[in-house]
């Protein structure tokens, strides 16, 4: 797979701080020769290379903690130290390895094996110059750089990973926050439109009684107002939360009710049993939608209204009103938007009136809506 995402971030990291320290475990090997006395020791000798070590510990640390593009100075500067330090002492076979797993895990493979094959020039000159071309210094140096190396491009990958996951987690939270912003809107659209309709019907018919001087009845009309209005104000609150289950029976009841005050004749059919909660929230918001789209917009006076259960949740509503041309605005993509995210299909007849038919499968219907988690208990 093609190394395309950029790390940012380098070898050790807030919440991988050990490579810091407990890697540095294997560079005591470094002072092996001086304590078994593989090599002539003296005064100089072990300066040299305690010198050497102290530069070396303080070149790895600030490079495991410093980024790929300022990362290159480092190690090369790390190169010469091990260089210098093979004058003291072959111990610095242990040491090699270090700038190899740095250049591993900083960099993509082509200019990594780059960094590879100067670790390994420095070796070989280290050798060559200080006279250690035995392979008790060349094979472990290079077996522990090539070895070193490939961990640092398996870190590499394994960091990427966790990368991508996250980035991952990232965008479907966001995806996820852009849907509960979509399902806020649709269901304060289908809230809000369809109150205002029969608030505003309910107030232009007040105010002809108050013409009419019959104050009683305006009176009434003026308190379903006021108490409308404290419902949709409820309705709104629980849908910002989208913890209310809207049970469709009921709601089919109080629309029912206002299509008769808006002076439509109104014939239900309803042979819709137990259903999940979400399946039943969504018809019942499409339903209200639908609704809403007759007291703003039709012409008719009769309105059908069937819910049924074949082979799925069907629910179709038909009213008598003439259509020229059937424009589709936030309420119709509304239902269908709702009806998609079921798994369902709409379609829409103008041919005797407006027939609005809504299906949602029942397996897929209830698939989705599991998969969805949302509980309106």
């Amino acid at each position: 797979m093609k190394d395309t995402i950029r790390l940012n971030q380098s070898l050790a990291t807030s919440n991988k701080s050990y490579w810091s320290w407990i890697s540095l475990t294997f560079s005591s090997f470094y002072f092996l020769p001086l304590v078994f006395g593989l090599q002539p020791v003296s005064l100089t000798i072990v300066v040299g290379a305690l010198v050497t070590y102290v530069a070396f510990l303080w070149l790895y640390l600030k490079a495991s903690k410093t980024q790929a593009e300022r990362v290159t100075p480092l190690l090369l500067t790390m190169l010469i130290v091990c260089f210098v330090g093979t004058a003291f002492t072959p111990g610095t076979q242990a040491l090699f390895g270090y700038a190899s797993f740095i250049f591993g895990f900083n960099f993509v493979f082509k200019t990594a094996v780059k960094g590879l094959f100067l670790v390994v020039a420095t070796i070989l000159l280290s050798a060559w110059w200080f006279d250690f071309l035995a392979m008790f210094f060349l094979a472990p140096s290079l077996i522990i750089s090539l070895g070193l190396f490939f961990f640092g491009q398996a870190e590499r990958k394994d960091r990427k990973h966790q990368l991508e996951q996250q980035r991952s987690a990232e965008k479907i939270e966001q995806l996820a926050t852009i849907a509960e912003r979509e399902r806020i809107a649709r269901d304060l659209h289908d809230v809000i439109g369809h109150a205002l309709s029969s608030i505003a019907l309910k107030a232009e018919l007040a105010e002809k009684l108050i013409s009419a001087n019959k104050t009683e009845r305006a009176a009434l009309e003026v308190n379903e107002v006021a108490q409308l209005s404290r419902t949709v104000l409820a309705e709104v609150r629980e849908a910002v939360s989208g913890l209310k289950q809207k049970k469709l029976s009921h709601h089919l009841t109080q629309l029912v009710e206002r299509l008769d005050q808006g002076g439509f004749a109104v014939d239900v059919d309803q042979r819709l049993n137990d259903m999940p909660a979400l399946v039943e929230t969504q018809l019942t918001l499409m339903l209200t939608e639908a609704v809403t789209n007759i007291l703003r917009h039709s012409t008719g006076n009769q309105v059908s209204i069937k819910t049924v259960f074949d082979n799925g949740y069907r629910l179709t509503i038909k009213d008598n009103g003439e259509v020229k041309q059937l424009a589709w605005g936030n309420g119709l993509n509304g239902i269908q938007e709702r009806c998609l995210e079921l798994g369902g299909e709409m379609v829409v007849n103008t041919d005797d009136g407006v027939e609005l038919a809504i299906l949602l499968p029942e397996r897929l219907a209830q698939q989705n809506a599991a998969q969805r988690g949302i509980s309106h208990d």
